[in-house]
């Protein structure tokens, strides 16, 4: 794991020392403008780095409470059934950038109960594909787990199922960050990460400490839920404030 880790950081220094090398005649060192320029810099990303801790306290924490709580072999089977889970990711990165750009259009007026349709809509197109593949994994789950690793990963349906729903949950309700980014309130997808990371380090992690693997896949989909419902009751108030206001 550590030489996996060094070749996967000078890989990455590498790219990006050529990537400076070769676009070096673009660049011009200023330190007259150092102030302003990080300045300007932390106000347009500092809601990407709180996101990104949001993130490491929801989707990327529990592989972590799994090694400091339970066991290494633990970790393996989790990252093997969230593997599992995420077959269906390419769909939903496919769906995201048809539909951010069709909400973007349709609320152009202000039309908000386009944009509720809308959501409405892809919230349904995708439910139906991840419900068929909760119901599809979590069936096959154990031949399928012992197909693509070994027979010591038999006996974990119960987690692939709850990683399964937990992966459909986050899919139907991607479409509210699209409608969240429309509203302007990208703001509200931060905060239901840090919502999602304090479930994370009170349930989750009890449910982790007191039943291995199975008590972190199902903090996950808890956590995920608990992300999901404050995304949606914040998108519910500013339409209905907005509504108000508007009428």
């Amino acid at each position: 794991l550590a030489a996996a880790l060094w070749v996967i950081g000078a890989t990455s220094v590498l790219a990006a020392g050529l990537m400076l090398w070769l676009h070096r005649d673009q660049m011009r060192l200023a330190l007259s403008r150092f102030g302003a320029d990080l300045a300007r810099g932390w106000h347009i990303s500092r809601w990407s780095l709180l996101n990104v801790l949001g993130m490491i306290g929801t989707s990327q924490a529990y592989p972590w409470l799994l090694a400091g709580l339970a066991s290494t072999s633990d970790v393996a089977v989790f990252g093997a059934a969230m593997a599992m889970a995420g077959v269906m990711a390419p769909f939903l990165q496919a769906a995201n950038a048809y539909v951010l750009p069709r909400m973007a259009h349709g609320y152009k007026d202000g039309d908000l109960a386009t944009l509720e349709r809308m959501l409405g809509r892809s919230m349904l197109g995708l439910a139906v594909p991840y419900g068929a593949w909760v119901l599809v994994g979590g069936a096959f789950a154990d031949p399928l787990m012992t197909l693509l690793y070994s027979d010591r990963y038999a006996g974990y349906a119960v987690v692939v199922w709850l990683l399964l729903v937990r992966g459909m949950v986050e899919a139907v309700a991607a479409p509210l960050n699209p409608a969240l980014q429309t509203l302007e309130r990208t703001g509200v997808t931060t905060v239901a990460l840090f919502v999602g990371s304090l479930v994370t380090v009170t349930a989750g992690w009890y449910a982790t400490g007191r039943f291995g693997v199975a008590g972190a896949a199902a903090g996950a989909l808890l956590t995920t839920v608990a992300t999901v419902a404050w995304k949606y009751w914040r998108f519910r108030r500013l339409v209905r404030a907005r509504a108000s206001a508007g009428g």
